[in-house]
């Protein structure tokens, strides 16, 4: 009996019956840069890894560069958020309660149109629900503030939605200026 191996020189998609791309395991020695064929035509959820061992996900679908985000080896991948030209309130994140008892949020934010103008945080939040009783409060605090380049409008706040199994805490950011991108991840800590 003998074994096949077979090459592939930049990565593999797996189609939907209509011949749809729907994800992708992609190759490279550079970042991701969402400037390729196989790159922009990568599902959401696919996967790019460098040959320097970097491992990427593509998390959003608009052939830019911040469509991959690089993935924290040692954390769950789905704990990253990232939300483009901010104006209004938008929701950057959201975990279900009964999964989670309290949540820190590492959040960096720039100014679209003056990149240099960058702010970074930690918000940490708890609430008093449990899978028996829905959330009434929610508490937080954000510290370790820091801010390079001019100031800049941004506003971060946690509050809770929803009920029963579906009430979620959630972290909603708005901004006054022109338009900023927010990235964050999440850390918990769960329900036993």
């Amino acid at each position: 009996m003998s074994r096949s191996e077979f090459d592939v020189e930049i990565g593999y998609a797996i189609s939907t019956e209509n011949g749809d791309v729907l994800v992708s395991q992609l190759s490279g020695a550079a970042a991701p840069g969402g400037d390729t064929g196989p790159q922009d035509d990568a599902g959401i959820g696919s996967i790019y890894q460098r040959t320097d061992g970097g491992l990427y996900r593509k998390i959003t679908d608009t052939n830019a560069t911040s469509d991959w985000f690089l993935m924290d080896q040692a954390a769950d991948p789905n704990n990253y958020s990232r939300q483009t030209g901010v104006t209004t309130n938008v929701v950057l994140d959201s975990v279900v309660v009964d999964d989670v008892l309290a949540s820190e949020w590492e959040i960096h934010v720039f100014e679209e149109a003056t990149p240099a103008n960058v702010k970074a945080v930690k918000i940490w939040a708890t609430h008093d629900g449990s899978a028996a009783a829905d959330a009434v409060n929610v508490d937080d605090t954000s510290y370790a503030k820091l801010r390079l380049g001019a100031n800049f409008n941004v506003d971060l706040l946690v509050t809770l939605t929803g009920a029963a199994g579906a009430q979620v805490m959630q972290l909603s950011v708005t901004s006054s200026t022109a338009g900023v991108t927010v990235t964050s991840r999440r850390n918990d800590v769960k329900a036993p």
